[in-house]
């Protein structure tokens, strides 16, 4: 019986670290293994360090909490007639570059606030995007935050399920921020989102899990 328990136990035992390497390997420098067979899911923080193709595209850095200068985007809203408005939070986020993507749940942290607006809500559009040819194809829409009221910073979420993405070599995963903001008639509402704030407790970012 005892030995039967062992030869389960090794069974299991070189399971686990198959299963380990494996995902590691999957997650390529995404992840961190910790310990022996545990995998820590990757998390990626807004950084204010870009890049420039046709325009200028900040970074996730993988598990690298925020280090730079505070950099607060905003987008506004101006319309003659009260209602919803759909806006781009400045131009996007790149991915480090890979040949491929698992299947995950990506859960997002936006650190928000809003200004002469009623409320806004915060979604995420994740796109490919080709370096040689500065174009992008749309991978998936996520869905949309809660409202926020909030006009001192403050963390909202959202999660949205990404599937296998194979890429070419010349092309980056993009994230584009969006925001949905509820303004009256005539006057300038603005969502604002900050990054790479080294006092953050609760940062602007994506923190992905297997599917």
């Amino acid at each position: 019986m005892k030995s039967k328990k062992l030869s389960l136990i090794g069974i299991l035992v070189g399971f686990l670290l198959f299963v380990s390497i494996a995902y590691a390997g999957v997650l390529s420098y995404y992840g961190k293994i910790v310990g022996s067979v545990n995998v820590q899911p990757p998390i990626f923080y807004a950084h204010s360090e870009s890049e420039t193709y046709d325009k200028t595209y900040y970074l996730f850095k993988a598990n690298m909490l925020p280090d730079g200068t505070l950099k607060e985007i905003s987008a506004g809203i101006y319309q003659s007639d009260a209602g919803e408005y759909d806006t781009i939070i400045d131009i996007g986020w790149l991915f480090p570059q890979v040949s491929s993507w698992y299947p995950s749940n990506w859960n997002f942290y936006y650190e928000t606030k809003i200004e002469n607006a009623n409320k806004a809500k915060l979604f995420t559009r994740i796109f490919k995007f080709d370096t040689s040819t500065n174009t992008k194809t749309l991978i998936k829409e996520c869905p949309k935050t809660d409202y926020t009221t909030s006009t001192t910073y403050t963390t909202i979420t959202s999660s949205c399920e990404i599937p296998s993405i194979t890429l070419e070599s010349t092309e980056r995963i993009l994230v584009e921020y969006w925001a949905t903001i509820d303004v009256d008639a005539g006057v300038l509402g603005k969502v604002y989102l900050k990054v790479d704030d080294p006092t953050s407790t609760n940062p602007t970012r994506i923190e992905v899990t297997p599917a």
